[in-house]
């Protein structure tokens, strides 16, 4: 039911050793927001801020999808400036597979 599955795990998103992903051929991350980089509700964080900054410049494609609305991830994203898709509906492979 879920063709997205991970093949390893992190405590947070700010463990993963991104610069090893890039190497063994990874250029694009996907992330959703609540829960994820911040709690529910929560605006980026000065950490998330500079996550995003260090994965840029290793060279990663980065986007967001989120089940809120546009609202709330236009605010959210105000310091990223990644591209997103709103009410993306996850579980619901469909968004995982739009051009960007």
């Amino acid at each position: 039911m879920f063709p997205f599955m991970p093949a390893a795990r992190a405590k947070t998103v700010f463990d993963i050793p991104y610069q090893r992903l890039y190497q063994l051929g990874f250029k694009g991350l996907i992330f959703d927001i609540d829960q994820t980089l911040v709690m529910h509700g929560a605006p980026a964080t000065e950490q998330v801020i500079e996550l995003f900054q260090n994965l840029k410049a290793i060279g990663f494609q980065i986007f967001l999808l989120s089940n809120n609305d546009e609202e709330r991830i236009t605010q959210f994203n105000q310091h990223l400036s990644v591209p997103f898709i709103p009410l993306s509906e996850k579980p619901n492979p469909k968004n995982f597979k739009k051009d960007s």
